[in-house]
């Protein structure tokens, strides 16, 4: 039998309202519940006090949770978890581990919140909307590949003068057009039959990737629509740079996406500079242009679906880019002036 803790580990403000709050001590015995962990669980405190935890609740996930928190001492929350008795209900648990003023482990606080109806209000949402859903990402996947068949369609253009006026040198710039496109026809066809197969972004295959090597390529790639639009593309690569953990396939196509729509921003031509660089924390890419900026009004929906300044924009593009981005573990933030330009700058966490 445990025994029982002094108040000063137990402040008023535990109590939160709403909230179900069980209380157990550094040996796993229960030593406080309140009405609403009473009406979860159908139990009464005066009933259970100074029991085992695992005798009060039966759920194997609750357990594993609390277990977890006695061991790593560390805090866990927002943890949604299921629970059969003494109905169905699905919690938001959060447990915390609490310590004396001399850090020695006292026990645990466990905090619930029946989120029932709001979890099966989320999943008939989701029903409804999943017609939706697949008819954007079909769209997104129109999006997405008009743009690069246009830069295909330029290098089958120079494939072709290289044919039929051949010049020193050809076979090799022949030979390397020709990877470029098999390349970028290949990747189109995976994430079509990806899209189509489950209706969202295929898997992430991650590897360890050169990112100022991914870089030259895709200044290669963008080379004739970007000189075709009268726009100078620079590069300023930091040689010491470690290298990221990428899809390469699909962090291309947010990064191509970025460069187009920064070309796109300088009608009139301009400046593009793609840059890398790192610091303790973080490594970087940014991509800037010198075109017509982002109107402040327009600065907070630039990432929305759908939402697109262009006459034929189909707003899906920055929206995909950023998701891409994000699922990489990396942020993506942007600068912009009317008049001025834009920098985007991707950020990868280092370790």
């Amino acid at each position: 039998m445990s025994t029982e803790l002094a108040n000063p580990f137990l402040p008023e403000d535990l109590k939160v309202p709403g909230d179900g709050l069980i209380f157990v001590d550094s040996a796993g015995y229960v030593q406080l519940v309140n009405s609403t962990a009473e009406e979860i669980f159908a139990i009464q405190e005066a009933e259970v006090k100074n029991v085992k935890l695992g005798k009060v609740i039966t759920n194997r996930n609750l357990l594993d949770l609390s277990r977890k928190t006695t061991e790593e001492n560390k805090l866990q929350t927002n943890i949604e978890i299921g629970i059969n008795k003494p109905s169905k209900k699905t919690l938001n648990v959060s447990i915390a581990p609490l310590f004396d003023k001399k850090k020695n482990y006292v026990g645990q606080i466990l905090l619930f919140r029946d989120i029932t109806e709001k979890s099966r209000f989320e999943k008939q949402l989701s029903s409804q909307s999943q017609l939706s859903t697949i008819g954007i990402l079909s769209s997104w996947v129109a999006h997405e590949v008009r743009n690069p068949l246009t830069a295909i369609n330029v290098h089958l253009e120079l494939l072709k003068e290289e044919v039929l006026n051949p010049s020193e040198g050809s076979k090799e710039e022949i030979a390397t057009i020709i990877q470029t496109i098999q390349s970028e026809v290949e990747r189109l066809d995976n994430n079509v039959r990806g899209f189509l197969d489950f209706s969202k972004l295929p898997p992430l295959k991650r590897e360890a990737t050169d990112l100022n090597q991914l870089i030259r390529s895709i200044e290669w790639f963008i080379g004739s629509e970007a000189q075709q639009a009268d726009v100078k593309v620079a590069t300023q690569l930091t040689e010491d740079l470690p290298k990221v953990s990428v899809d390469t396939n699909q962090f291309t196509l947010s990064i191509i996406n970025l460069i187009k729509n920064a070309i796109q921003a300088m009608p009139s031509g301009g400046n593009l500079t793609i840059a890398t660089s790192h610091n303790a924390d973080s490594i970087i890419l940014s991509i800037s242009d010198d075109g017509e900026g982002i109107a402040p009004e327009n600065m907070d929906k630039i990432f929305d679906f759908l939402f697109s300044t262009k006459p034929h924009g189909s707003g899906l593009g920055l929206p995909i880019c950023r998701r891409i981005i994000k699922e990489h573990g990396a942020e993506i933030t942007f600068e912009s002036t009317p008049g001025k330009g834009s920098t985007f700058t991707v950020s990868f966490p280092k370790g």
